[in-house]
């Protein structure tokens, strides 16, 4: 996919040839596997690309029509990340169903998964996620797993996360264990990152 080459590289092509590449995926998002939809995505938001009329929605609609259950954990966060950097509303419906393929999966995410899929959470209204609780687990719990490989950006995505969890109505004292810990074992840290950030 060349959309997802230019975006991998960092660089944006022609406008004219960014439009005829969209037509193109309009053209063929309808056979579009999971990695094809995760990618084409991605490559949109990482851009900034002004999105040709009706593609994303169709790519959406594409996300529903195949198996959530195929989706693999860099896809599950690619999916996420890409439509909260877009600021694209997502219905309940599939942001549960990709929440719980998260929580079925959590063993395997890798720490830039975590950290950008978290974040992407904190855009979304997070009532849309019927499992929030398990998620969360899931998800902390892999976290102070992978403590030693986050890095300060994705510290600071988490931290993100961390803060929408504060301030939204019911969840600050219903937050899991693991939410906690995570909090509490991350918060030095996080600390002496923005410090350094202010110094700078």
């Amino acid at each position: 996919w060349t959309l997802w080459g230019m975006a991998a590289m960092g660089e944006v092509g022609p406008a004219a040839l960014v439009s005829v590449l969209q037509v193109k995926a309009m053209e063929t998002v309808a056979k579009m596997d999971t990695e094809d939809l995760c990618n084409t995505l991605w490559a949109l938001a990482a851009m900034k690309m002004k999105v040709e009329g009706g593609l994303v929605a169709a790519l959406i609609k594409r996300g529903r029509a195949v198996k959530v259950t195929t989706f693999k954990p860099h896809q599950v966060s690619r999916f996420l990340w890409s439509l909260a950097t877009m600021g694209v509303a997502l219905d309940a419906t599939l942001v549960s169903a990709l929440g719980r393929r998260a929580c079925t999966t959590a063993g395997r995410f890798q720490a830039k998964e975590i950290a950008e899929m978290m974040w992407a959470i904190s855009v979304f209204d997070l009532a849309l996620f019927d499992s929030q609780f398990i998620l969360f687990d899931c998800m902390a719990t892999r976290c102070l797993q992978l403590r030693s490989d986050l890095k300060p950006a994705q510290k600071r995505l988490l931290h993100q996360w961390l803060l929408s969890c504060q301030i939204s109505p019911g969840l600050k004292a219903s937050l899991p264990e693991s939410v906690v810990r995570m909090k509490q074992t991350l918060g030095g840290e996080l600390l002496e990152i923005f410090s350094a950030a202010a110094v700078r």
